[in-house]
C-alpha cells in the first residue's frame, strides 16, 4: 500500500501548506487565496499520479494459495473478485479444496461445520487511487476439488472471468458481475446444477456439455439473449431439453441481465 500512502501524503502536505499561506496572511499575485487552488491542485496531481501509473506500471507480486478440505465431504466457496481477471477450473489435489495463485493479494477464510467447509476468499481492500506502482488488475487462477459436491459464489467487477467447471461437482452456481465479460462451461457429471447470474452491462458465454439437459429462463433489459433452440427449444417463456425431467444431468438455469449479450448453447 505505499503507493497509496504517498499519494495521501502529498495531499496533506499539499493541504497543510495552504492553510499555512492562508493563516499567514500572504496572498498570491492577483490577492488570490492560496486555499483556492487546494482543489485545482488536487486534481493536477491525480491527473499526474495516473499518467505515471500507465508510463511507470511495475510487476505485481504473485503469491500461491491453498485452502485445505480439513476432512469435509461437502464445501461451499465464495470468491469476491474486483477488477482485473479470474480464471477457474478443475485440479486441486484430493485433500485440498482449492490451490492456485493471485496476484494483487487476498484475505481468505475456511470454517468446518459438520461435514461441510465453508470459505471465502476476497481481494484485499485498497486506497483509491491504487495506479501508480504497477497495479493493473487482479490476477486469479485457481484449481478446485472435483470429487466433493462444490456451491460456489461469484462476485466480480470489470473483470474477465474464465469458469470451467464441467470437470467440477458443483451443485449449486451463482455468479453477480457488472461490466464483464464471463465465460462457463457448465459441470458434465454433477447431477442436478443450479445456476443463477445476475448481469449487470456486461457479456456472458455459457456452454451446457453434451449430455446435459437445461431449463433457462432469463430476464432482461436490452441485453440480447442468443439460445440454442435445436438444443433447447423454446415455450411458454422457457428454453427446454425434451429430457429434462428424465436427465441424470441437468442444469436450471436462471439468468438477469441489464446490457449486454447472453448466450447459451
Amino acid at each position: 500500500m505505499r503507493r497509496d500512502y504517498l499519494f495521501w501524503g502529498t495531499v496533506l502536505i499539499l493541504l497543510g501548506g495552504l492553510m499555512f499561506l492562508n493563516s499567514a496572511g500572504i496572498r498570491l499575485p492577483g490577492g488570490i487565496h492560496p486555499m483556492n487552488l487546494f482543489w485545482p491542485s488536487v486534481l493536477i496531481l491525480l491527473g499526474v499520479w495516473i499518467m505515471a501509473g500507465y508510463f511507470l506500471r511495475g510487476s505485481v507480486d504473485t503469491e500461491q494459495v491453498s485452502i485445505d478440505l480439513q476432512g469435509a465431504n461437502q464445501a461451499s466457496l465464495k470468491l469476491s473478485h474486483g477488477a482485473g481477471r479470474i480464471v477457474l477450473g478443475a485440479g486441486a489435489s484430493p485433500g485440498q479444496l482449492l490451490t492456485g495463485s493471485v496476484a494483487g493479494g487476498v484475505k481468505q477464510s475456511a470454517h468446518l461445520t459438520s461435514d461441510k467447509l465453508k470459505a471465502h476468499i476476497e481481494a484485499r481492500p485498497f486506497f483509491f487511487p491504487p495506479f501508480i506502482g504497477g497495479w493493473s488488475g487482479l490476477e486469479w487462477n485457481f484449481h478446485l476439488n472435483r470429487d466433493i459436491p462444490l456451491t460456489l459464489r461469484l462476485e466480480t467487477g470489470a473483470s474477465q472471468s474464465e469458469l470451467d467447471l464441467q470437470d467440477l461437482h458443483v451443485t449449486d452456481l451463482k455468479v453477480s458481475t457488472g461490466a464483464s465479460k464471463t465465460e462457463i462451461t457448465l459441470p458434465a457429471n454433477a447431477g442436478e446444477t443450479t445456476v443463477r447470474v445476475e448481469l449487470g452491462a456486461a457479456s456472458l458465454d455459457m456452454v451446457v456439455p453434451d449430455g446435459v439437459a437445461a431449463r433457462i429462463r432469463s430476464e432482461h433489459g436490452v441485453a440480447a439473449v442468443v439460445v440454442d433452440t435445436a438444443r433447447f427449444p423454446y415455450s411458454n417463456g422457457i428454453y427446454e431439453s425434451a429430457d429434462y425431467s428424465s436427465a441424470q444431468n441437468k442444469a436450471d438455469i436462471k439468468i438477469e441481465a441489464g446490457a449486454g449479450k447472453v448466450a447459451i448453447h
